[in-house]
């Protein structure tokens, strides 16, 4: 189906479209009302305002790719951990780092993380579940930060799976566990 926003295409089965633009190589984003037509081998012609696009809707395949999502910032009380700070409790950057010890002081903790897949940035989508704390994953849709406040002391495990622009999710979560130390009168 063409539009003045690009061409979508339906699947009945799940009910729902995915949209090409002029980011996905069509002549433009707006198509001309009524400049369709199907051929008899199956391809399809769309008229737009800087000429026409055409295809074969078999021939459309979805990106199966992996996404890779990685944390890449980490925030306590809303100040970036930097692997420079010297007061900072991080030995690596946020992407590398496996687990985080933070005091029980640092009652607010801001994980940002992003699909390193670009040629479609600001198409993923993410879920994030703080496992020991949030009940069920947490699907955030293009929203790319968590926050957690007043976590009581003990271990989490944070996880981001990710999915492409064709609803393809990753295989392996970007993962952290993060230990939320406990007062010294507690221990």
């Amino acid at each position: 189906m063409s539009t003045n926003k690009g061409l979508s295409r339906f699947t009945p089965s799940t009910g729902t479209f995915k949209n090409f633009t002029s980011a996905d190589g069509l002549q433009s984003d707006e198509f001309n009302r009524n400049a369709f037509c199907k051929l008899s081998d199956g391809t399809f012609f769309f008229g737009g305002v800087n000429g026409h696009n055409h295809f074969k809707p078999e021939e459309l395949q979805d990106d199966i790719s992996d996404a890779v999502v990685r944390i890449i910032s980490v925030k306590l009380l809303n100040r970036a951990l930097d692997v420079r700070d010297e007061q900072a409790p991080l030995d690596l950057p946020p992407h590398m780092l496996n687990d985080l010890k933070i005091s029980h002081r640092d009652n607010m903790i801001t994980f940002e993380f992003a699909n390193m897949e670009y040629s479609s940035r600001g198409q993923h989508e993410f879920q994030y579940q703080l496992i020991g704390f949030d009940p069920e994953p947490i699907l955030a849709g293009r929203n790319n930060t968590a926050v957690y406040t007043n976590l009581n002391p003990g271990t989490y495990t944070f996880q981001v799976p990710g999915r492409n622009r064709d609803g393809v999710w990753c295989r392996v979560s970007a993962t952290m566990q993060l230990t939320v130390l406990p007062p010294w009168w507690r221990t």
